[in-house]
């Protein structure tokens, strides 16, 4: 990658962020995260749910774990 776009990615950049009730700025880094999903074709899924012997299951999704952990804190 070309820098200064590849520091997005790899090191992160330096800044500034204002927590909500504090008055002054904190120095923190951001960084660029990407994530790549992929999902069976809505042909093969058709194709799943059409037969008779067999039960198309919703996978579970990431962020379940997430939701669960909060509602538990909650």
């Amino acid at each position: 990658m070309n820098e200064p776009y590849s520091r997005w990615f790899e090191n992160g950049m330096d800044c500034e962020i204002l927590n909500l009730g504090s008055e002054q700025w904190k120095k923190a880094e951001v960084r660029v995260k990407l994530t790549v999903e992929f999902y069976v074709d809505l042909e093969e899924k058709e194709e799943v749910s059409n037969n008779e012997n067999s039960e198309y299951i919703e996978p579970e999704s990431p962020l379940d774990d997430l939701r669960k952990k909060f509602n538990e804190e909650n």
